[in-house]
C-alpha cells in the first residue's frame, strides 16, 4: 500500500484506509435498491425487454430478439419497481451471484426477480461502484455476508447492509478512467484468445470431418456418395447402413455382472463433449437402479437427446475400471463388428457433418427430441479398409490432443490475464495502488 497518511475505517475487518477515504454501507450510498418485477408475463413482440440474470455477463447486458418483453401497460403498471434508467447498475442475486453491468440505454427496459438495480447516490460514480462490485473486496462479502433465500437468492436487506470503500469523487473519475483503460485493453486481449480457442474447435471439426469422409489422403479420386449430407467418398470407401457394421444396444460380452460386484457409473454430466469420461463413481450393482444405460470397454456411447447430442457428447469408452458400466438411458451404444473400428466409429458419430444431420432427423416433442434407434440403424457409413480405419483413428487421436493442448495453454493464459485484472481492480478501489489525475496524465 502507498505509504501516505493512514486512518482508522471504523470497520474491525477493513482496518486501515488511505486519508480521505470512507467506508459507507451501500445502502447509504445508493438513492435505490430494487429486485425486479415478480410477475409472470408473456413474450409480446415489439415489446419491452425484461431482463434478467441470463443478459448479464462479461461486465455487459445483452438482449436478443429472442428475449422476453412485456407491454407499455405492463412496464407502466410495475413502474414502481421493475424499471431502468441510464446508468443503474444491474447485479445478479440469484444463480451465478454478482455478475454486474451498467444499463448505458436510453431506451426503456424492466428487470426481474433475479438481479437487483442499484442507482447511487451523490457521493458515488456509478462506473466506480462497477469496478468496486467486481473486486474481491465486495465479492467476498457478498458470499460471507449473505443469507440465501429459498431461490437460492440473496436477500436485498443483507446487500444493503455490505460495506463500499470509496474516496474522494476526483478520484474515483480517476480510478475509473485508469481501470476502463487498462482493463479495457485486458479485456480485448483475452477476447482475441477466446476466438482463437473457438478458431481451435472449429478446426478440429473440420479435421474430424475431412479425415472421416474424405480420406488422410487427398490424392485419392472422389466420387459422389448419394447422400447428400454425405457429399463426394474416396474412391474404394464401401457403402454400409450402421446396424450392418455394429450392433446397437449389444448385450453383456460376459457374465451378467453378481450383486457385490462394483460396476462404473456414469450419468450424463461425466461425459464431456470432448469424449471424456469421469469414471470415478463406483457402486455395486445390486445398488444400481434398474433400466439404466449398459455399456462397456470397446463401445461407443452417443448422446441420443437434444441438446446433449448437438453438443458433441459421447465417448468412445476405453478406461472404464470395470467389467460393466451403466450409463444416462438418453444414450445410444454402439459395438462396432469386425469390419468396424470402434475409435473410427466415435469420430464418424462425432463429426459436425454427421450430428446435423442426425439433429434434422430427431424426433419428440420440443426441447425433448431425440435420435432414434432406427435413425442409428439405417444411416448410411462409408468405410475404408480395417486398417485404414485405424490410422484415420490414430491420426485423430494424435491431432485432436495436438489442438487440445494448445487450448489448454491459451486457457491458461486467459486465467493469468483475468487474475491480474481481478488483482488491479482491488489494489484500486482499495486504495493500495492510488490513482490520480497526475497518474493518468504520467501514463
Amino acid at each position: 500500500m502507498d505509504t501516505e497518511a493512514m486512518q482508522d475505517s471504523g470497520v474491525e475487518w477493513i482496518g486501515a484506509i488511505q486519508q480521505g477515504w470512507r467506508v459507507k454501507r451501500l445502502k447509504y450510498l445508493t438513492v435505490s435498491i430494487k429486485d425486479g418485477t415478480h410477475g409472470s408475463f408473456e413474450r409480446i413482440a415489439e415489446g419491452i425487454p425484461l431482463l434478467s440474470a441470463k443478459n448479464i455477463k462479461n461486465g455487459e447486458i445483452f438482449i436478443s430478439n429472442d428475449e422476453s418483453t412485456i407491454s407499455e401497460d405492463d412496464y407502466r403498471a410495475i413502474n414502481a419497481n421493475g424499471n431502468l434508467k441510464h446508468g443503474d447498475l444491474l447485479l445478479t442475486i440469484v444463480g451465478s451471484i454478482g455478475r454486474v453491468a451498467i444499463y448505458n440505454s436510453k431506451l426503456k427496459a424492466a428487470f426481474q426477480r433475479s438481479v437487483a438495480m442499484l442507482r447511487v447516490s451523490y457521493e458515488l460514480e456509478n462506473k466506480y461502484l462497477f469496478h468496486l462490485v467486481q473486486s474481491d473486496f465486495f465479492q467476498n462479502q457478498l458470499n460471507s455476508n449473505t443469507k440465501k433465500n429459498i431461490q437460492g437468492g440473496i436477500y436485498l436487506n443483507d446487500l444493503s447492509k455490505l460495506h463500499v470503500i470509496y474516496p474522494p469523487l476526483s478520484e474515483q473519475q480517476a480510478i475509473t478512467q485508469y481501470l476502463d483503460q487498462r482493463c479495457g485493453k485486458l479485456d480485448a486481449i483475452i477476447a482475441i484468445k477466446q476466438q482463437q480457442i473457438k478458431t481451435l474447435d472449429a478446426l478440429r471439426q473440420s479435421i474430424i470431418y475431412h479425415a472421416v469422409t474424405k480420406s488422410l489422403d487427398d490424392s485419392l479420386p472422389l466420387l459422389d456418395s448419394g447422400v447428400e449430407w454425405l457429399g463426394d467418398i474416396p474412391q474404394g470407401w464401401k457403402q454400409y447402413r450402421i446396424k450392418d457394421v455394429a450392433e446397437l444396444s449389444p448385450n453383456y460380452s460376459g457374465n451378467k455382472p453378481e450383486p457385490d460386484e462394483l460396476c462404473t457409473v456414469i450419468p450424463m454430466e461425466s461425459v464431456s463433449v470432448k469424449g471424456n469420461i469421469d469414471i470415478s463413481n463406483l457402486e455395486l450393482y445390486e445398488n444400481i437402479t434398474n433400466g439404466l444405460t449398459f455399456f462397456e470397454n470397446g463401445d461407443v456411447i452417443f448422446a441420443k437427446i437434444t441438446p446433449c447430442m448437438e453438443n458433441g457428447k459421447g465417448a468412445y469408452v476405453t478406461n472404464i475400471p470395470t467389467r460393466y458400466a451403466f450409463g444416462s438411458t438418453e444414450f445410444h451404444v454402439l459395438r462396432s463388428g469386425y469390419k468396424l473400428n470402434g475409435k473410427f466409429l466415435y469420430y464418424y458419430t462425432y463429426n459436425s457433418a454427421f450430428r446435423d444431420y442426425a439433429a434434422v432427423n430427431m424426433t419428440g416433442a420440443a426441447g425433448q427430441k431425440r435420435v432414434s434407434t432406427n435413425f442409428l440403424k439405417y444411416t448410411i457409413i462409408y468405410l475404408p479398409d480395417i486398417g485404414e480405419q485405424q490410422r484415420i483413428a490414430d491420426h485423430l487421436d494424435y491431432e485432436t490432443q495436438r489442438l487440445n493442448n494448445l487450448k489448454v495453454n491459451l486457457s491458461q493464459q486467459i486465467s493469468t490475464l483475468q487474475a491480474y485484472k481481478k488483482a488491479l481492480i482491488y489494489e484500486c478501489v482499495t486504495g493500495k495502488k492510488r490513482i490520480k489525475a497526475d497518474t493518468l496524465k504520467a501514463g
